[in-house]
């Protein structure tokens, strides 16, 4: 989705599709950051569950997303990495609940990758936030379970759970040791 679109159904002006991307573009070097719903790829289940806490197929299989196939795939020669993201992406990736903005991890990856760290190491706060929320989690459930803290923390679970789905759904497609050549930048 492009800066022009203005809400409601996309239309293909709105948006960068793997269509857009010209035969000759010359991608050498690039890392591309998708953030956007289902730019990596579509899973089988929707791991964000409707109402009735009742899983939703969305394919019969999953699949990566054509953009990112295309990027990578350029006859001579494609991208060195896509960060993209697995099923929806949500506003909490950058917004938590609490906090005005929490756009640290994005900031992070895109400092290291500039720095020249390795694509997989830029993306390291992802990971970190994923398993962080992830002991957070169990650690709620084991304390309601167990009676040491009242249900109704069941909202702030709803949404650490959220969160942390959402932080599991940015992936790397490419080789997570490629790097920018920043001494070639200068």
């Amino acid at each position: 989705i492009c800066q022009e679109w203005q809400g409601g159904v996309p239309l293909p002006a709105h948006y960068f599709a793997a269509a857009d991307l010209p035969v000759t573009a010359r991608l050498h070097g690039l890392i591309a950051f998708l953030f956007a719903c289902y730019s990596g790829g579509t899973p089988t289940i929707d791991r964000f569950f409707q109402q009735g806490f009742v899983p939703r197929e969305l394919t019969d299989t999953p699949f990566l997303s054509a953009l990112p196939k295309a990027l990578m795939a350029r006859p001579g020669g494609g991208a060195l990495a896509c960060i993209a993201h697995i099923d929806r992406a949500w506003a909490s990736s950058f917004n938590k609940r609490r906090i005005v903005t929490q756009i640290k991890p994005f900031e992070k990856a895109i400092e290291r990758l500039l720095r020249g760290f390795p694509v997989g190491f830029a993306l390291r706060d992802f990971s970190d936030r994923y398993a962080r929320l992830s002991v957070d989690i169990s650690n709620t459930l084991f304390r309601i379970e167990n009676q040491e803290i009242p249900s109704d923390t069941f909202i702030d679970l709803m949404w650490d759970w959220i969160e942390r789905n959402d932080a599991e759904g940015y992936v790397l497609i490419g080789d997570p040791a490629a790097h920018l050549r920043v001494d070639d930048l200068v």
